[in-house]
């Protein structure tokens, strides 16, 4: 680099998840096969998105824990607080997920809980 330019700063963590693009395409596929009625369903969205979602948000803000013990937490309280902490750190993942499909959605989830994939 020549002396004049000056190197670009490196960008800050931040702690806005909503900016965060984490939507990865195997749950995209996933879940247009569920809109379409094809063999995917909401729930099988879900499972897969809540066994990754670990390693989707590992790293993210200014204590790179603290999200994925929330995680862990969430798990220990149940399906509907993973989907409540997708919803703050995958929003992008859930605005995908149509309202009346929360029930099978939270059923995966609960499937992934129940065979120890969330949180690990």
């Amino acid at each position: 680099m020549p002396s004049n330019e000056t190197a670009p700063a490196p960008l800050s963590i931040r702690n806005d998840f909503s900016l965060y693009g984490a939507c990865p395409s195997f749950f995209q596929a996933l879940v247009h096969s569920a809109r379409q009625g094809g063999r995917g369903s909401y729930a099988m969205a879900a499972h897969e998105l809540a066994r990754h979602a670990y390693d989707l948000v590992r790293g993210l803000g200014p204590d790179p824990d603290s999200v994925t013990e929330s995680l862990s937490a969430a798990a220990d309280d149940g399906a509907e607080a993973v989907v409540e902490w997708m919803t703050v750190y995958l929003p992008r993942c859930m605005a995908l997920v149509p309202r009346r499909r929360l029930p099978s959605f939270t059923k995966g989830v609960e499937l992934a809980i129940e065979d120890e994939l969330v949180g690990v």
